[in-house]
């Protein structure tokens, strides 16, 4: 890998710094900045020194599974992990080639599971007849209501 992130560069406090800020910038939401940079710190802890790979970040998702940690918080970190060597490759400063072998690093799979009392689909036009649309204020609440149940309204 070129001269941004290997070994000598990831021990020097300044390019570790501008590559978390290049990191952070590339992103607009506070809430995803702050999950990029915990994966970019707890991946940047993994490596240990040694040049980051996708040997590495194979290395980071095992260690991630073994922790216990939720599919979708792996692959949330994961994802930022890409951005960063997506950038990073952008910025040229590391080898295209080796940019597409650690962004291959795969996910892990999910497995939704419905929680709850999902309604039926009688249950639902029940519901939404019940609602009154010849005024606006019906009009707002059965648009509401039809929002909500299209996101899997789920009852007690």
């Amino acid at each position: 890998m070129s001269s941004c992130l290997n070994k000598t560069t990831l021990t020097n406090s300044d390019s570790f710094n501008a590559l978390r800020k290049m990191l952070a910038n590339s992103v607009v939401s506070r809430h995803t900045k702050r999950a990029y940079l915990t994966a970019f710190d707890d991946l940047i802890e993994a490596a240990a020194g040694r040049p980051i790979s996708r040997m590495i970040l194979m290395e980071y998702r095992a260690s991630m599974i073994a922790e216990g940690l939720s599919a979708a918080t792996i692959n949330q970190r994961l994802c930022g992990i890409r951005k960063l060597v997506n950038e990073a490759r952008e910025n040229g400063l590391t080898d295209p080639a080796e940019a597409v072998r650690i962004t291959s690093v795969p996910g892990v799979p999910q497995n939704g599971v419905r929680l709850g009392t999902w309604l039926t689909t009688e249950e639902t036009q029940c519901l939404l007849a019940t609602v009154d649309r010849t005024e606006l204020i019906g009009k707002r609440n059965f648009a509401i209501l039809s929002t909500l149940c299209h996101c899997g309204l789920r009852r007690e």
